[in-house]
């Protein structure tokens, strides 16, 4: 409704009685009240006030509209309060999506955790890449391990460093034998995740600096599970993020190759909309994963 200020001013004059009074509460001078006044009762063509030089009263018209406009904002003060209030609280429901491989092993451990502490905390989790637009998708965050084109809109809190790590089964170097240098990798059957950036292009640090390996294999697949399964099947050499072989790699089903030469250190990254008044929720499991994803990667993790 385009007259709210001018009813919030009527309000304000009818509980101070009297223009200088309410003047003085919404601080600009008493010629604007009256004239903000005037407007209203222009606009509705409706007398509301009765003036005189001691006092003012309100029309019969005027009383009526008044009870009404005051529960209105009355009202309309208590869902500002309780939206507020909703805002800063610890409950309600975090809409979060993320690649399989970040869900399964960074956030959902994280997730437990956080539930049994918050408990009025729900999860509603969608697996997928960076959508186009985060608001039509109504989520509240995106944790991905890389970002491909940043937008102004968006905020982006990097969580936690993420090493690529090139590894075989025992059962597949018994076999096909184990490269000695990354250069050597032209030779062995190299499983492809398609999604990875520079999917077949692997990179490797040397005293002489950075450098590319160009591979090559007869498995290929856009699914980090099926990749994983593949390599720990013995099918070739593949190159995985480390928190989704640690386990395997302690457990002796995998082996890393050249650990030493591995240069293709990303981040865990959460995207989310920029929003001056970001849901305490939101924050408080930002924090929370950040600081349970440290834990992970200050782990004394042998290869």
């Amino acid at each position: 409704m385009e007259n709210l200020d001018d009813i919030n001013v009527f309000l304000k004059v009818v509980e101070k009685k009297s223009f200088k009074g309410a003047a003085g509460e919404l601080r600009v001078s008493p010629s604007v009240v009256s004239k903000r006044i005037g407007q209203l009762e222009e606009t509705l063509g409706v007398q509301l006030l009765k003036r005189s030089t001691r006092r003012l009263t309100l029309t019969g018209t005027g009383a009526v509209f008044y009870e009404r406009c005051r529960k209105i904002f009355d009202e309309l003060g208590a869902v500002r309060e309780a939206t507020a209030s909703q805002n800063q609280e610890l409950k309600g429901t975090l809409k979060l999506q993320m690649t399989v491989g970040v869900g399964r092993h960074l956030v959902m451990p994280a997730i437990k955790a956080f539930m049994d502490r918050y408990p009025e905390i729900t999860f509603d989790l969608t697996i997928g890449s960076l959508p186009a637009n985060l608001l039509e998708h109504d989520l509240d965050a995106v944790i991905i391990q890389w970002v491909r084109v940043r937008d102004s809109s968006l905020e982006y809190r990097t969580l936690a460093p993420v090493r690529y790590l090139v590894c075989a089964a025992p059962a597949y170097l018994a076999t096909a034998g184990r490269p000695k240098s990354p250069k050597e990798l032209r030779g062995f059957n190299c499983l492809i995740h398609e999604p990875q950036k520079s999917a077949r292009d692997w990179r490797f640090a040397s005293d002489e600096g950075e450098y590319r390996v160009r591979v090559k294999g007869n498995f290929r697949t856009n699914n980090s599970i099926m990749l994983q399964a593949a390599l720990i099947g013995g099918l070739g050499i593949a190159r995985l993020p480390d928190h989704s072989v640690q386990q395997d790699i302690a457990a002796g089903k995998l082996e890393v190759l050249f650990e030493d030469a591995i240069s293709d250190g990303r981040s865990v990254v959460a995207v989310y909309p920029r929003n001056k008044y970001q849901p305490v929720r939101l924050r408080t499991f930002l924090d929370f994963l950040e600081e349970h994803l440290i834990t992970i990667s200050e782990r004394d993790i042998r290869y």
